[in-house]
């Protein structure tokens, strides 16, 4: 997953050397409609500019091939944002609808060619903006976006649909950015996950792959996340910036030192790695101030019940456990750190607020439930893994090389 390959040698001298104009008309929809309302959404539609886009283009599919797309698509965010209004809300469903059933469909896919990048670019790092913090000025995200998307190979975009590749490829960036920012947890950065990657949505063995990528985009995940090939979507994230250059714990020692316990796949490594790292957190915390007899005093009796019971059984079967703490589940986790005195005390300075620390761990617990029946991530459960695996582990300081 470490790979980085190059688009072609050409592209980055020739995407940089494109004379990208302010005046072209998807620049100035990009810059116009950044800030728009639902209201004034709904009135843009009306406008001169929009009409003569809409008659040129005939049809919804020719905007999502169009550069213009990331401008619709960041007023779509703002009027969504807003208060239901009768206005817009049927506008807005079609238009979301539509975007949804491009994602989920069969769509032959392209390696887009560089002449046709450049302006895609362009308007899509207009549109979907990062973080103040992380970039001085607008140009310096440009730039970094067609770094990235440089190094894809394959046929990765939507054939039809460029803007809504592109855009969701700016979008999936930007998610790794906060993610591992000083900021993952701050209040902006928790509102844009939550725009981006929709609410939790538990898993359901029942469910095939396609039932529950529609069942995540039900629960509010922007469709434009996962608008790639399906066989292209690791490479995507790839060169989104989430590499998976994280350096690997150390191997969970038992209390007789066997080492033999090894995560292979590479999904359930990151899975294990933020679940292992938050439970060293919680026992180096709460022995700091609670001493080596922690778990008598910080944590929940009925969960210290349960822990001990399966430490019993293995030293039983075994003769051999690993420590209490490598017991709990995952959102065991989530108890003790959000217990009032824990939380208060130590927590509230790594994750911010309660709330946003739940449901990122709430989302990834879907994922690692997938992963343990063994049923194969779709693009929904990968975008949720790296963005929030990415998020938590750079919130508790564990180094990821990008």
């Amino acid at each position: 997953m470490k790979r980085r390959s190059h688009y072609n040698n050409s592209f980055l001298s020739a995407i940089r050397a494109a004379n990208i104009s302010q005046d072209l008309p998807s620049v100035r929809m990009a810059s116009t409609l950044r800030d728009i309302s639902a209201v004034q959404f709904a009135n843009s539609l009306r406008t001169p500019e929009m009409q003569h886009l809409l008659e040129a283009s005939k049809s919804f599919d020719a905007i999502t091939n169009s550069p213009e797309w990331a401008g619709v698509s960041h007023a779509l965010d703002a009027a969504n944002r807003a208060s239901n209004r009768s206005e817009v809300a049927a506008a807005l469903q079609s238009i979301t609808q539509n975007t949804r059933n491009i994602a989920l469909s069969m769509n032959h896919t392209v390696l887009p060619k560089v002449n046709q990048l450049a302006e895609f670019v362009f308007s899509a790092s207009e549109a979907v903006r990062p973080l103040a913090s992380q970039f001085a000025t607008i140009e310096l995200w440009r730039s970094s976006l067609i770094d990235r998307i440089g190094v894809l190979e394959g046929d990765w975009a939507l054939e039809s649909h460029l803007g809504i590749s592109t855009t969701g490829f700016a979008r999936i960036s930007r998610l790794h950015d906060i993610a591992i920012s000083d900021e993952s947890f701050a209040r902006q950065s928790s509102d844009i996950f939550e725009e981006e990657l929709g609410d939790p949505v538990s898993f359901e063995e029942e469910l095939d792959a396609e039932d529950r990528e529609e069942k995540i985009l039900d629960a509010g995940m922007n469709a434009e996340l996962i608008a790639f090939s399906r066989s292209a979507y690791p490479e995507v994230l790839i060169s989104a910036g989430f590499n998976f250059s994280i350096h690997p714990m150390a191997s969970i020692t038992s209390e007789n030192g066997d080492t033999s316990g090894v995560i292979d796949s590479q999904h359930s490594m990151l899975m294990g790695l933020v679940e292992n790292h938050l439970r060293n957190l919680i026992a180096a915390e709460l022995q700091k101030i609670a001493g080596k007899r922690w778990y008598k005093t910080r944590i929940p009796h009925d969960l210290y019940r349960q822990w001990k019971e399966r430490q019993d059984n293995d030293n039983e079967q075994k003769k051999d456990s690993f420590p209490l703490i490598y017991y709990a589940e995952l959102m065991h986790l989530s108890d003790v750190i959000c217990r009032k005195d824990n939380w208060e005390q130590i927590f509230h300075r790594f994750f911010y607020t309660q709330d946003d620390f739940q449901v990122s761990l709430r989302r990834l617990n879907s994922v690692r439930r997938a992963i343990a029946h063994y049923r194969p991530l779709v693009r929904a459960d990968q975008i949720v893994l790296f963005s929030e695996a990415y998020r938590l582990l750079s919130s508790i300081g564990v180094k990821i090389n990008a």
